[in-house]
């Protein structure tokens, strides 16, 4: 039990050091989606409260919806359609594409003060 505690302790330590995306938070709801996801409600503030530590509240309001859409998820596999299947495999790197070309053009024309 102990080495299993310092392991998760270690990743969290790593996962802040390499600066990764969700830090330490990371690692904790990984953990709770482990140990405690048999009970929704457990899990859900375990989420929300590993988000308002690191003072990001917008992002703890984020995630709700997130967890609604999970609560009502009933364990069944969705659709076959092939149009939804690439749909979402082109979405997340279409629109992100998208946001980049914004970015460039906005910064082109409008540049960033130092």
């Amino acid at each position: 039990m102990i080495i299993r505690f310092l392991i998760i302790v270690a990743g969290a330590v790593f996962a802040t050091l390499i600066h990764a995306e969700y830090k330490w938070q990371g690692i904790v709801v990984i953990v709770a989606f482990y140990y405690i996801k048999s009970n929704f409600i457990l899990y859900s503030i375990a989420i929300e409260v590993s988000y308002l530590i690191n003072s990001d509240l917008l992002l703890a309001i984020s995630v709700i919806p997130a967890l609604i859409l999970v609560y009502f998820y009933n364990g069944k596999k969705g659709s076959d359609s092939k149009f939804l299947k690439w749909f979402f495999y082109l979405f997340y790197p279409v629109h992100l594409a998208i946001f980049v070309t914004l970015r460039y053009i906005s910064y082109k024309y409008y540049p960033v003060s130092n």
